[in-house]
């Protein structure tokens, strides 16, 4: 017997962004209290995908995979948590426009105490009008330019592991292939300036993938004027000289192939 959400992820037409996390897993239900997971080789992270949602299989094994990413089902969850749907109010298009969540009797910790309404909105504009406006009592994810939006409500700021990287693509740019170009990029990148004007402040300077919440790195000058006097040095001992306009060339032979390559700070 398979488990049906990891047989459905797994399945090519439903196209889960999910699936690259189950391929080639055998999962097995040998008897009522044992579920088995078997991966091609060990993987210790694999316990971080056992956090998807569970499919009741009375409902949804007869759905179609073309019918998978429409039916109605996706808008009415089953589970045996804390809360039920008590009700579902849509818009004229039928999207849900909010959910009515009464408290659970069977749930195994005791019933809750409190009724929650979950509101969902087509765009931040109408959420941040709402939130102003007190049709809501609280929301998150609110972009950092619409702050200044919100008159009087309780702004909590809370940091979030989400980095935001530059990817150089060899494969198009000959002088990307150069070590010392994408190191003198990387170190007059103006991370403080980005922070500023696209996450109006709300952001931490990284020098690599790992933020420094989660792992200790060692001081990094992030300074413009520091990475730009570096990325400088490193160029000019890599050949790079500047020409009559003040851009630095350099010009260098991969094979029969030459290039000319141009680059100012």
């Amino acid at each position: 017997m398979l488990c049906l959400p990891c047989k459905k992820i797994q399945d090519p037409a439903i196209k889960s962004p999910l699936r690259a996390n189950w391929d080639g897993v055998v999962v097995e239900a040998p008897d009522a209290q044992t579920v088995r997971f078997t991966l091609k080789s060990a993987y210790a992270p694999f316990i971080k995908n056992l956090t998807l949602g569970i499919l009741p299989k009375h409902l949804w094994s007869t759905v179609t995979t073309e019918e998978f990413p429409f039916s109605e089902l996706n808008a009415q969850p089953v589970g045996s948590g804390p809360y039920r749907v008590a009700a579902v109010s849509r818009t004229a298009s039928g999207i849900p426009s909010s959910y009515g969540l009464a408290p659970f009797s069977g749930y195994a910790l005791g019933e809750p105490y409190l009724s929650l309404t979950l509101k969902f909105y087509q765009n931040e504009d109408a959420l941040v009008s709402a939130l102003s406006g007190g049709a809501i009592d609280a929301a998150s994810g609110i972009s950092p330019d619409k702050l200044s939006d919100l008159k009087g409500a309780n702004v909590v700021t809370a940091p979030l592991n989400r980095v935001f990287g530059v990817f150089f693509n060899q494969n198009q740019s000959d002088v990307l292939r150069e070590r010392a170009v994408r190191q003198a990029l990387d170190l007059a990148l103006d991370r403080e300036d980005l922070i500023t004007h696209v996450l109006s402040g709300y952001g931490t300077p990284l020098t690599g993938p790992v933020p420094p919440s989660v792992q200790a790195t060692a001081q990094t000058d992030t300074s413009t004027q520091g990475g730009l006097a570096a990325a400088q040095q490193l160029l000019a001992q890599d050949g790079w000289k500047p020409g009559p306009d003040g851009i630095l060339q350099k010009n260098n032979r991969h094979g029969q192939k030459r290039y000319h390559a141009n680059a100012r700070f």
